[in-house]
């Protein structure tokens, strides 16, 4: 797991999607498929069986944007080659090589979105965009999603608390974002915000648009969009 610290706490990240090598065997390795077409409070649930944790909305996007603060992870600019973020077809952890920030996070834009805690909204959360996003596919982009969802485009992956002692497993880094950073303001200005889409009633099985059945807003420069909340960081 890779270490991130904020000003507010700090916290451990897979560098990877979780990936179900065999039934109930959860891993967050490279050259795997993503688990997909869970629901949020399964991904819970999962990360709970591995002594960790789902994210919470401000850790996934702190670590996203690593000690650059870059808006795509990798850079300022979008790059259509860089991540599995303008196809046709999700593809395994790790598949492009340019897809990685600067502290070893890698898949955080596209391919799959992922699954984020955010107590402070009745919906559920999913953020980087998937392989089908687009431009849009950034470390602020947010999907909001009725609770009981489950889609082909949305896994995710765990967090944990460096405040509590347990074995991580895999090499740790340490993302340590600039003292004067204040993150949204490194956002593209010139960028156009996406309008948010209608919210419709979810198919719970596979959907070839996560738009269809969830709501997507986009921040621009509006710090709201990594506020902690502070009761999921536990």
């Amino acid at each position: 797991m890779i270490l991130v610290h904020t000003p507010e706490h700090s916290f451990y990240i897979d560098p990877y999607e979780t990936s179900e090598l065999a039934p109930g065997d959860y891993f967050s390795i490279r050259n795997q498929m993503p688990l997909i077409n869970v629901s949020a409070q399964e991904a819970e649930q999962i990360c709970k069986q591995q002594s960790k944790r789902l994210c919470n909305i401000y850790e996934w996007t702190n670590a996203c944007l690593g000690t650059h603060r870059f808006r795509y992870s990798y850079g300022q600019s979008y790059k259509e080659t860089n991540c599995n973020a303008q196809t046709d077809a999700i593809a395994r952890t790790g598949a492009r090589s340019e897809c990685h920030n600067d502290t070893g996070l890698h898949d955080m834009i596209g391919n799959a979105m992922e699954w984020v805690r955010d107590s402070r909204s009745g919906m559920v959360v999913a953020k980087g965009g998937s392989y089908i996003t687009g431009a849009e596919a950034d470390c602020f982009t947010t999907f909001y999603f009725p609770p009981e969802i489950r889609h082909n485009q949305i896994g995710f992956r765990c967090c944990h608390s460096a405040a509590e002692s347990r074995t991580r497993p895999g090499n740790t880094r340490n993302i340590t974002p600039p003292a004067s950073d204040t993150t949204a303001e490194n956002r593209d200005d010139t960028s156009e915000q996406s309008d948010a889409a209608e919210s419709a009633q979810p198919d719970e099985s596979a959907n070839d648009n996560p738009i269809d059945g969830g709501e997507n807003t986009t921040t621009e420069n509006n710090e709201s969009s990594i506020d902690n909340d502070q009761g999921d960081n536990q």
